[in-house]
Order: C-alpha cells, then sequence, then structure tokens
C-alpha cells in the first residue's frame, strides 16, 4: 500500500466563526474580500508584466565587462523574454497580443528595429536569443507581446515612450526594482536610479499618478 503524502491544510476559514450564529453574513464578506484580493493581484501581476516589455535594450550593454553581471547573451536573452513572455492562455490579455510560436523572432525583430537597431545589431540579437524564443511552451500557454502592450499605454496615457523606457522613466521610478543578472541563481534586477535624481523620480510619479 502506498503511503499518502501529508499535506498542510490551507481552509484556515473552516476555523471563523461569527459573532452571532443567527447573522452568517460575515461568510459572504470574507469571500468578496478573496475575491476582490485575488483580482487585485492579477492587475498588479499584469501592470507589471506590460512595464516589462518597456525595459530599455541598452541595458544588456550596460554591464559590458562585469561578470557577475553574465555575459552579453545572458542580458539580452532576459530582456528578450521580458518584452516576449510565455504565460497562462486562460488569464493571458486580449488575443491582438498573442503571439504564435513559430513569429516569436519576427515579433523581436519588429520591437528591436522600432527601438532603432541597425539591422546587424538585430541579427545579433536574434542569433543570442533564437534558442530561448523558440523553446517548446506548454498546450495551455501563450507568448505575449508585452512591448507592444506596454506602447499601448504609452499611447492611452498620452506619454513619449523613451520618457517611460526603463532607464529613466517610469518602470525605475514607479516599481522602485533592482534587476541584477546573477550567476548563482539567474535572476535578474534592474538598477535602480541614485538618489540625484529624486527630483526627476518625483516628477514622473506625479504625472503618472493622474491616469491611475
Amino acid at each position: 500500500m502506498s503511503k499518502v503524502k501529508k499535506t498542510t491544510q490551507r481552509a484556515y476559514t473552516l476555523r471563523l466563526n461569527g459573532t452571532d450564529e443567527n447573522d452568517q453574513t460575515w461568510r459572504d464578506h470574507l469571500l468578496q474580500t478573496h475575491l476582490i484580493t485575488n483580482l487585485g493581484a492579477k492587475i498588479f501581476g499584469d501592470f507589471l508584466l506590460t512595464f516589462c516589455g518597456g525595459i530599455d535594450y541598452n541595458l544588456a550593454e550596460q554591464y559590458a565587462g562585469k561578470k557577475e553581471m553574465g555575459t552579453l547573451q545572458d542580458r539580452r536573452i532576459i530582456l528578450a523574454l521580458s518584452w516576449l513572455s510565455v504565460e497562462d492562455k486562460a488569464g493571458a490579455p486580449e488575443e491582438k497580443y498573442h503571439v504564435k510560436p513559430e513569429e516569436t523572432e519576427t515579433a523581436l525583430r519588429k520591437i528591436l528595429k522600432e527601438r532603432g537597431l541597425k539591422q546587424t545589431e538585430i541579427n545579433s540579437w536574434c542569433d543570442d536569443c533564437r534558442n530561448s524564443i523558440n523553446a517548446a511552451i506548454r498546450d495551455d500557454a501563450v507568448w505575449v507581446n508585452r512591448s507592444r502592450m506596454f506602447d499601448d499605454l504609452c499611447k492611452e496615457w498620452k506619454l513619449e515612450r523613451n520618457l517611460c523606457e526603463m532607464k529613466y522613466g517610469i518602470f525605475s521610478h514607479v516599481m522602485w526594482f533592482n534587476i541584477k543578472l546573477s550567476n548563482r541563481n539567474n535572476t535578474f534586477y534592474l538598477p535602480l536610479e541614485r538618489r540625484k535624481n529624486k527630483r526627476r523620480r518625483m516628477a514622473i510619479i506625479k504625472k503618472v499618478k493622474e491616469p491611475l
């Protein structure tokens, strides 16, 4: 007889009781709290992924010569997979942002061209990222063009894309993220702006708050 693996019971709500035995409306309120919390997490996650679509390609070159930041190819792959991300099909954005598996390289070339790279640079990027962006994904997953979503968000907010890119704009100032490529755990952190840029940081935050 096979042993049954013990699991931790997560249904802590079963141990909750209301203050009035005749009033069970607290259960509805508790359910609504769960639903709102989960919805908020989904909205924030989608917001974060979209801003990843605006990370500046120049970050790949910025850390040249620093071994702890990985190779140029490593950094390019991280950026490419920030612009084109693999996501759950059930929760993915609308279909117009989906990219067919056989068209991921075409999408990457278009992203780089729109960022002003020369054809030789684009070819070099694609050589470095080809295996990653052409990797097989699950049947219930989909490639999403977060770069295009970021561009559309900038248009919706009536902001210039070059002012919103990760290096100097909304992503670094509002999201307050540090990304650094580590050879030990393959994690990626974006660099924070220094304190001397605090005035610019607050100005951009104030500008972004209005549409939010």
